[in-house]
């Protein structure tokens, strides 16, 4: 495949010739590596700027490939050390009055590339996945993933090798188009790459003879198509690319953007922040064993921004209660309990009479409700109902109730191990009372509000009646008092504007207002 002046010429813009031909001309290229073929032509070199740039460039009938370290580059695609290395590729190839017609077509593919504004300076990442591995040895298998932002699992690791090592470009799903030039890849995907060519005999050579099921191999074995698993000393090595902070940082934010097993978005922040304490546990067992390992200090913490939480107003929740006074079936008794008790709706549905006491006027939790997965090999349903400890210590707790309350409960006394939710011996899961409790708002003619807002309206209720934060704090089964002021105390405008005329016992003009007007110097 060959290349005129022209051709490159029309490709790129003037200025970026103009200049490029003048380092040309300068003997600016002071490296060049060079590999042509019938259907590809390939070449990587050094251009002295005002530092030292690497350019690579490859073009086929697929299209051309390019990339510069250099900033422009990164903001115009094109630049000056880019036309200075076509131009010595030029020189280098025998003398002839034309050119080869697919090499037109192929830099004015580019050409339209790059004026279409995609950006070919981005570079792919190949992120490696770890999963548990049944094998005897005990290391864990492998399996990769590449993409830019969106990722695209690779379904043959051979495959991909051999797709780099000849730089072709393939297409992934609907939407990734790659070419797989090793310099396409980030730094740290690159490193990774050229790990598996050089531990693996199977992948290092593509001769006919080398088949994807050869078993150990240099210290490396090939479960399936999709995976690997690294043993001995290349395991080491692998394990030593990603020790650092930035990659268990880089791992936690992915995580934030596509870590979704269906491929359509980011975990949650607080799903990415429970993995960020399993790693730190993982790190915290890994050092007292004395493993090589990434430091703990300032690992990335996802933020999670909180919604603005609705609570009750004093109206809304005057039409609730009157719904469940009118009616105090055990459905309405405990919602009145959870409102009047700041109770989460798993503790109201683990409550039974035993734990009401009608004679000191308290209740005692000390047990939670909960669904969740069941791992048992044989089980008939996927999930279960866990009655349980509370999540915390400080969830254990007795909180003395309003007087009105416990009469208005002392007539519906049951027995002691009868659930205050259904009147029976039975339970009545979350589930379940949350669906009831929709119905009921429903009726009360509210909107949908969710269980835990009787929670936060009976903290705020409790504020705006002149609870102390500490006491408020202990009856919701909080830790600490912060947890309750930052996120279970929401003021409303009235109580805001009672608090602002406080100031008025300190104006001059606020003392005197009503009595007699002053004069205002």
């Amino acid at each position: 495949m060959r290349i005129t002046k022209k051709e490159i010429r029309q490709m790129v813009p003037e200025e970026d010739y103009e200049r490029g031909l003048a380092y040309y001309e300068q003997d600016r290229v002071i490296s060049y590596r060079e590999e042509v073929t019938k259907d590809l032509a390939k070449l990587t070199c050094k251009v002295r700027g005002t530092k030292l740039y690497t350019v690579n460039a490859s073009f086929s009938d697929r299209g051309l490939s390019a990339l510069c370290t250099c900033p422009r580059f990164a903001d115009r695609h094109c630049c000056k050390h880019l036309v200075a290395a076509l131009l010595t590729m030029v020189s280098y190839q025998p003398e002839t009055n034309r050119s080869d017609g697919r090499v037109s077509r192929i830099l004015k593919a580019y050409r339209d590339r790059s004026r279409s504004g995609v950006d070919a300076t981005r570079q792919a990442r190949l992120v490696p996945q770890i999963f548990p591995s049944e094998m005897s040895r005990g290391y864990p298998t492998l399996t990769f993933q590449v993409g830019f932002d969106r990722l695209y699992v690779v379904k043959n690791v051979k495959t991909f090798l051999e797709y780099v090592s000849k730089e072709e470009e393939v297409t992934y799903g609907k939407g990734l188009t790659l070419c797989h030039a090793m310099a396409q890849f980030d730094e740290q995907s690159q490193a990774l790459i050229a790990l598996l060519m050089n531990e693996f005999r199977t992948f290092r050579s593509f001769e006919p003879g080398y088949g994807i099921y050869d078993n150990y191999s240099y210290g490396g074995y090939l479960g399936n198509k999709g995976g690997i698993q690294l043993t001995g000393e290349p395991f080491d090595r692998f394990f030593q690319m990603y020790l650092h902070q930035d990659l268990l940082d880089e791992f936690l934010r992915e995580k934030l953007r596509t870590g979704r097993a269906d491929g359509k978005g980011g975990l949650s922040p607080k799903t990415v922040a429970d993995i960020r304490s399993v790693l730190l546990q993982i790190l915290l067992y890994a050092q007292r064993r004395q493993y090589p390992c990434a430091a703990q200090s300032h690992m990335f913490y996802p933020k999670n921004r909180q919604s603005a939480t609705r609570i009750m107003t004093r109206e809304e929740q005057a039409k609730l209660e009157t719904v469940l006074f009118q009616c105090p079936d055990p459905l309405h008794l405990g919602i009145l309990t959870a409102l009047y008790g700041g109770l989460r709706i798993g503790e109201v549905c683990a409550l039974q009479w035993g734990d009401i006491s009608l004679e000191s006027g308290t209740i005692r939790i000390h047990k939670t409700m909960l669904r969740i997965q069941d791992l048992t090999p044989d089980a008939r349903r996927k999930t279960k109902v866990l009655i349980d400890c509370p999540k915390t210590e400080s969830s254990n707790r007795v909180i003395p109730m309003p007087s009105f309350l416990m009469a208005f409960l002392k007539p519906h006394r049951m027995a002691k191990d009868v659930y205050l939710l259904t009147g029976k011996r039975a339970y009545m899961e979350p589930r379940i009372c949350l669906e009831k409790y929709k119905r009921l708002l429903i009726r009360a003619g509210l909107d949908s509000f969710t269980f835990h807002t009787l929670r936060h309206t009976f903290a705020t209720r409790c504020v705006e009646n002149g609870f102390d934060a500490k006491s408020l704090s202990e009856i919701l089964g909080h830790a600490n008092v912060n947890t309750t002021l930052q996120r279970y105390v929401h003021p409303s405008i009235t109580l805001k504007q009672e608090q602002m005329n406080r100031l008025e016992n300190i104006s001059i003009l606020g003392q005197s207002c009503g009595q007699t007007a002053v004069q205002v110097p």
